[in-house]
């Protein structure tokens, strides 16, 4: 199994149709239209793949908000899915921690935020692992200078369909959503844990498509030790 990365201007057609198989096998309410539109508004995919066929992708694009007259640079997440038999492997994370890296770079001297919207609880459940930090979580008040960095990328993205007051993005329409076939899997984990619990508490509408907004800095002092070691 590899991993790689590429511009989204140098992806091929075999690849984003790849892509967009996987997405449809696991969620409602795609278009290839859509699909390929919010991936031309990203700076990079990144991908694991076995003997030319693609197992999973996640995309990642890097832009600043004005936060009380300073630009602030903001890594966004968006769409990312992996075969349900390869979702314990390190490729997505190796990609992430290196795209990070080159961010931090870009920005020296800067704090670099990363947001990602999440529909379910697997991709919340990601954030410990990659950070020591990250809003919202159990029994934590959301910093202020966070909020902001939320409220000014959403308000921008998703303009009315951003809840600010409940950090959600709320589903209208017929909005992205997990498979009636996928439901049991993805609403019920073998394993509970205060995350878990946290994210189904704070998003109990996640099923119908509505996102939970989350934040994290990409501060050295935030990355988790086993996050780093991907990178290396």
């Amino acid at each position: 199994m590899n991993n790689y990365n590429k511009k989204v201007t140098n992806i091929t057609l075999d690849e984003k149709q790849q892509m967009y198989a996987i997405l449809s096998k696991y969620f409602l309410g795609t278009s290839y239209d859509e699909f390929n539109s919010d991936l031309s508004k990203k700076e990079i995919a990144i991908f694991i793949e076995e003997e030319g066929q693609i197992l999973g992708f996640s995309t990642l694009v890097c832009s600043e908000v004005e936060i009380e007259g300073k630009a602030v640079p903001v890594i966004f997440s968006g769409d990312t899915i992996v075969e349900k038999e390869h979702r314990n492997s390190s490729g997505l994370g190796i990609e992430v921690a290196n795209y990070f890296d080159r961010v931090r770079e870009r920005f020296k001297g800067r704090t670099v935020y990363y947001l990602l919207t999440t529909k379910g609880w697997r991709t919340y459940k990601v954030l410990p692992f990659f950070f020591n930090e990250f809003y919202p979580r159990a029994e934590v008040q959301t910093p202020l200078k966070v909020k902001k960095v939320m409220d000014a990328f959403c308000q921008k993205k998703y303009k009315e369909r951003y809840d600010a007051k409940s950090g959600l993005v709320v589903a209208v329409g017929e909005p992205q959503r997990l498979r009636s076939e996928n439901l049991y899997d993805s609403a019920y984990p073998d394993r509970q844990s205060d995350d878990i619990d946290f994210f189904f508490k704070k998003n109990p509408n996640y099923l119908d498509g509505t996102e939970l907004v989350c934040v994290a800095s990409i501060d050295e002092e935030n990355i988790t030790k086993r996050f780093k070691r991907l990178s290396r």
